[in-house]
């Protein structure tokens, strides 16, 4: 979403973008990644938490929750802590002051990472949390059929 808006900028006002769980300019980005972006706190998460996490989830929860971690495994494949430090750098700082046109843009109404608090003009997937992508894949796939022909 984030990273390939500016490389859409080229193909001009014909065709239509589509961001799932995203924003569409820095202004919508959450609270506390703008608190972030005046503090520079981002350069303090301590990021090689997330494999030590999804273990002590699985333990914790039990073989219910192991499905749903082996799911986000897969969502959150890339783990290498230089690579998260410099999304999470690319994101917190995003210049983009407006927003592209002719952006269909579909996000959660849970979602924690990008809160619809901040968001204007978009479709809500109504319980939908940052990984609708995966948990609303249906919805997703029947929306884009019967919009996108």
């Amino acid at each position: 979403g984030i990273r390939d808006q500016p490389r859409s900028r080229g193909l001009g006002d014909v065709y239509k973008r589509q961001i799932i769980s995203s924003v569409k300019s820095r202004k919508e980005l959450s609270n506390s990644m703008k608190f972030a972006r005046k503090t520079k706190s981002y350069k303090f998460l301590p990021l090689s938490w997330i494999d030590d996490f999804e273990n002590l989830i699985a333990f914790v929860f039990g073989p219910k929750i192991k499905k749903r971690v082996n799911l986000y495994r897969k969502y959150l494949s890339v783990r290498d802590q230089k690579y998260l430090d410099w999304s999470i750098d690319k994101i917190v700082n995003w210049d983009q002051e407006e927003p592209i046109k002719n952006v269909v843009h579909i996000n959660g109404t849970y979602d924690l990472i990008f809160p619809i608090i901040n968001l204007k003009y978009y479709i809500p997937i109504e319980k939908g949390d940052h990984s609708i992508i995966l948990k609303r894949a249906d919805w997703l796939n029947e929306y884009f059929s019967k919009n996108l022909a």
